[in-house]
C-alpha cells in the first residue's frame, strides 16, 4: 500500500495551541516577556555562517530569500535557537495587492512567530500594513 502524503500548504502544526483572533484568523502571539532590545541585528540568510550570536535574525529581504522558513519552519529552529531571538518575518504587504494575499502574509508571520515562541525563541513581532484597508488585522499581536 502506498503512503499518501499530506500538505496543508498553511503548516497547521505551526498555529496548534495558538489563539486566533479578528475576522481574518490571525494567531496571536504569545507574552513578549523573554525579549530583550537586539544588540545587533542579521539577516536570516547569514545565520548558518555567523558566528556572532548575540544578535536577533531579521527577515528585512525579498520574501524568496526566507520562503523556506514559511514551508519548513521546524528545519531551521536549531539555527534560530542559538541566536538571542527572532524578528517575525517581513511578508510583503503591498497598497493594491489582493486582501486575501495580505491575510495570509499577515497569518503567516504571526504563525511562524508563535511557533518560534512555543519552541522556546524570543520573538518580537514585525508589524506590516499597506493601507487603512489592512489596519483591522495586521495590529493583531
Amino acid at each position: 500500500m502506498r503512503k499518501t502524503i499530506f500538505d496543508d500548504g498553511f503548516q497547521a502544526y505551526l498555529t496548534e495551541g495558538a489563539t486566533i483572533v479578528g475576522a481574518a484568523g490571525i494567531p496571536m502571539l504569545m507574552d513578549l516577556d523573554n525579549v530583550q532590545i537586539p544588540k545587533d541585528l542579521l539577516p536570516f540568510g547569514k545565520a548558518r555562517t555567523c558566528h556572532n550570536r548575540r544578535q536577533y535574525i531579521h527577515f528585512y529581504q525579498h520574501d524568496k530569500e526566507f520562503s523556506r522558513v514559511l514551508t519548513a519552519t521546524t528545519r531551521y529552529i536549531d539555527v534560530l535557537k542559538l541566536y538571542d531571538g527572532v524578528i517575525t518575518p517581513d511578508c510583503t504587504m503591498m497598497i493594491g495587492q489582493s486582501p486575501c494575499l495580505q491575510q495570509a502574509n499577515t497569518y503567516m508571520n504571526r504563525a511562524v512567530g508563535f511557533y518560534l515562541q512555543r519552541q522556546g525563541i524570543p520573538v518580537i513581532p514585525n508589524i506590516r500594513w499597506s493601507d487603512e484597508s489592512s489596519f483591522e488585522y495586521c495590529f493583531l499581536v
